[in-house]
């Protein structure tokens, strides 16, 4: 039933750690958007798209425009 999927967009940081033998640890924050997908009220999946450091670029935009296009055709479907 459709009425029951939804589709969240939110902005969010991932943090990513690095670490090698002798040298420490590298600690690198990517800004991105998570695309939730939820049935009924509970997360049935989730999508990261990262976005440029300093500016998105088109890459970032095309890939973020497929991203949700995917997730709405998904939340249009009958299942």
């Amino acid at each position: 039933m459709k009425a029951d999927r939804e589709v969240h967009l939110r902005w969010e940081h991932r943090t990513v750690t690095v670490g090698t033998v002798g040298y420490g640890h590298e600690t690198t924050v990517y800004p991105g958007i998570a695309i939730t997908r939820s049935r009924g009220g509970q997360a049935v999946g989730e999508v990261w798209v990262p976005i440029g450091v300093a500016e998105s670029t088109d890459n970032d935009d095309e890939a973020l425009i497929a991203a949700i296009h995917d997730a709405w055709l998904w939340r249009n479907s009958a299942a």
